[in-house]
């Protein structure tokens, strides 16, 4: 793992620094190695702008960074692919992370999977398209995919870790939309529901589908099944 960052006292001590994964998996916060220091230790809460200026990964093999500490985080950096695949997993009692770039900065194609399936996690949307529309999302038991008031775009959509979660829209006097725009068929067997706004539904790209195979989904916005043009299905 590369690290690049400013080093304030102690050489086991960065502040914001940009994580090269090098085909490495990373679990944050934590103590990870770098080629400049026999150790590097990144703080609570783990992937947040305290923290982190950028995550990316040019090495060999495809690699995950795992964040969490129950501690809430917000990061408005860039998640990227490199050379290999980029994934990002959130976890940890009650963690909370919240991206916040706006405009389709977070691009890498990796799994983003949500919550152990035991324990409760977030991810909430912080700006418009602030979820990776290249990612497919996992959402676990216990945990959520929460859009913020704000219309995000995901690869596809599926149960996490012991079965499926909950998708909602915490953001207040903000309805907002989910697009779903992998091509790709998945189940959800989790609940898609409004939370202080409505939550609605979109699907578009050839080949895409949903199948929600729980009854529990109580959302009230929009449900809209393909473009007019290229076929897809709930």
């Amino acid at each position: 793992v590369f690290l690049a960052g400013a080093c304030f006292g102690s050489v086991a001590a960065y502040a914001q620094v940009a994580i090269d994964l090098k085909g490495s998996s990373v679990i944050i916060p934590g103590s990870i190695s770098a080629p400049s220091t026999p150790l590097v230790t990144i703080g609570s809460p783990g992937l947040d702008d305290t923290t982190v200026l950028s995550v990316t990964n040019t090495g060999g093999f495809n690699a995950t960074l795992t964040t969490g500490d129950g501690n809430p985080a917000s990061y408005g950096g860039v998640i990227t692919d490199g050379t290999s695949t980029t994934g990002l997993i959130v976890t940890g009692l009650n963690s909370t992370l919240t991206l916040t770039n706006a405009v389709s900065g977070n691009t890498y194609s990796g799994l983003t999977l949500i919550g152990d399936g035991t324990t409760a996690s977030t991810l909430t949307g912080g700006a418009l398209n602030a979820f990776s529309a290249s990612s497919a999302v996992q959402v676990s038991v216990a945990s959520t995919l929460d859009l913020g008031g704000f219309n995000q775009t995901i690869f596809s959509l599926a149960d996490g870790t012991n079965g499926g979660g909950t998708v909602t829209n915490s953001g207040v006097g903000a309805p907002a939309v989910l697009t779903i725009n992998g091509g790709v068929a998945t189940t959800f067997s989790g609940a898609i529901t409004d939370g202080a706004s409505t939550t609605g539904l979109t699907l578009t790209g050839a080949g895409t589908g949903l199948t929600l195979s729980a009854t529990s989904n109580t959302y009230s916005g929009l449900t809209l099944i393909g473009d007019g043009t290229t076929a897809s299905t709930l």
